[in-house]
């Protein structure tokens, strides 16, 4: 699925920045791509990086009550980078992506793996509003 995604040919450490570092490049190359969506979902639960345009704060304070519903894990560990929240959640992210990939809607395939139709809805309204803007 992300084998042309707009990522691919770049430098990986436009979306790993250092401490200070602005990621803008990053996040403007994201918005661009085909594949956003699908990048939100894998990093949800990623402690660093850019993830479909998202840095690690905006994540963390978006996503942070869904994963915890959708793996059991206590929202509360989220800063910590522990290993075992995305090894809690990459199944399900696995489980979506491969939907996708056999000719599921991506938001049908959230739907299926439990997101309610506002997780998934808010998950995306910033980008409906950029698409809406252009």
């Amino acid at each position: 699925m992300f084998e042309t995604a707009a990522c691919r040919t770049k430098d990986t450490n436009l979306w790993f920045p250092e401490a200070g570092r602005n990621a803008n490049e990053a996040k403007a190359i994201c918005l661009a791509c085909a594949y956003i969506r699908e990048c939100r979902v894998v990093g949800m639960a990623e402690p660093h990086g850019v993830w479909g345009s998202e840095g690690t704060k905006t994540r963390e304070r978006k996503y942070r009550k869904i994963v915890a519903r959708l793996t059991g894990n206590d929202p509360r560990g989220w800063g910590d980078n522990s290993v075992p929240r995305w090894a809690d959640w990459k199944p399900i992210a696995d489980r979506i992506l491969s939907m996708v990939d056999d000719g599921w809607d991506l938001d049908a395939a959230m739907r299926e793996q439990g997101f309610t139709q506002w997780e998934v809805e808010a998950m995306f309204a910033d980008l409906e509003e950029e698409e809406a803007a252009a």
